[in-house]
């Protein structure tokens, strides 16, 4: 029943808990690390910025801002629209089984697609 999840770095950026909120609903609150660039999956495909927070990990150790103070600023329209995009694109995060029909969307459609624009021959 959360609205945001907390989701920091653990042994990669997008450790099981990332997937878990995406799939449950709950807007992921990602703390990004200073001059490091973190890449999502599939986001050429998928703009996480409609669902996502970003919270500078810095400002919440060094400046001491708690993560509370920042996720308050998000009125109920923003929230709704986060979590509106976030239903529309939590299918791409799963394996699903059996599928049903060839127009199935899932996790494994999103990474053939990522293989084929790799492989522009295949």
């Amino acid at each position: 029943r959360s609205v945001f999840c907390l989701q920091p770095q653990g042994d990669s950026p997008t450790r099981k808990s990332f997937y878990d909120a995406i799939i449950s609903g709950c807007i992921p609150v990602i703390f990004t690390p200073k001059g490091r660039q973190v890449r999502y999956p599939f986001q050429d495909q998928i703009d996480y910025s409609k669902f996502t927070v970003k919270v500078s990990e810095e400002s919440v150790l060094m400046d001491m801002v708690p993560v509370h103070v920042i996720l308050e600023k998000y009125n109920d329209t923003q929230i709704a629209a986060m979590q509106k995009y976030l239903k529309e694109v939590r299918h791409y995060f799963q394996y699903s089984y059996p599928i049903t029909n060839t127009n199935h969307e899932d996790a494994m459609k999103m990474i053939l697609e990522e293989i084929r624009k790799e492989l522009p021959n295949w």
